[in-house]
């Protein structure tokens, strides 16, 4: 309500520009490796209010396999990468994490690794809920097309990431069908005509559909991909 009152309500390409900006100043990627650099560094004389003493508290409570945060073979030394650091980030944040049903860790479903918390999930969907309102009222007084895509992650539907998006509607600009990006550590193609994205790395592919209450462009892509199946 503060920064309602004090900012107005950023619409349409300026909207697009500031998530871009937010991206570029905040790494994801750096902030992976600096809490899995911190978290490993758990020994005898950890103080009990430090980062990696607080992680063992949190894994004891939240993992159902609390196993897997130490080394396989002496399980002595706590051992952190960034595909876990992630999924422990989207726990703490989300409720549970947002991988793919079929993705793993040292051979464990990453979804069945954590117990899921409830109420930060509810509170969390009802946070991107209020986003995704948000945007659209925006969206109906700017005239500009909000896009929101999400991708099949078998039990849920994923939103792609705003910078995803943001090559997206660049790509649509440019009359490109294809988009290329990275997450997770993987490199992915965005088909836009067969609205599929592939895994570089593996060949997996995963439906991806138009979400909110965007269906304009959903039909548009319908009638291109008729036209190529011809």
């Amino acid at each position: 309500e503060h920064a309602q009152a004090r900012f107005r309500i950023l619409q349409g390409a300026k909207l697009g520009k500031a998530e871009k900006r937010i991206h570029e100043l905040f790494d994801m990627g750096a902030l992976l490796k600096a809490f899995a650099a911190e978290a490993v560094t758990f020994g005898a004389s950890t103080a009990n209010d430090s980062l990696p003493r607080l992680f063992i508290d949190w894994a004891s409570e939240h993992m159902s396999q609390k196993h897997l945060i130490f080394d396989e073979d002496t399980c002595s030394h706590v051992v952190v990468d960034d595909s876990l650091a992630l999924a422990v980030l989207e726990v703490v944040f989300l409720g549970r994490p947002r991988a793919a049903v079929d993705e793993r860790y040292r051979g464990e479903l990453l979804s069945e690794v954590f117990v899921a918390d409830a109420a930060v999930e509810v509170e969390a969907e009802a946070a991107l809920s209020s986003a995704e309102a948000e945007a659209l009222v925006a969206n109906e007084r700017s005239d500009e097309a909000v896009l929101i895509l999400e991708v099949d992650c078998g039990s849920f539907w994923s939103p792609l990431t705003p910078d995803v998006l943001q090559k997206v509607a660049e790509a649509k600009k440019e009359g490109r069908k294809e988009v290329h990006f990275s997450s997770r550590g993987f490199k992915y193609l965005l088909d836009l005509v067969a609205m599929m994205q592939v895994n570089l790395a593996t060949g997996k592919a995963r439906s991806v559909r138009y979400g909110g209450s965007n269906d304009n462009h959903g039909d548009e892509d319908e009638d291109e991909s008729d036209k190529s199946d011809d």
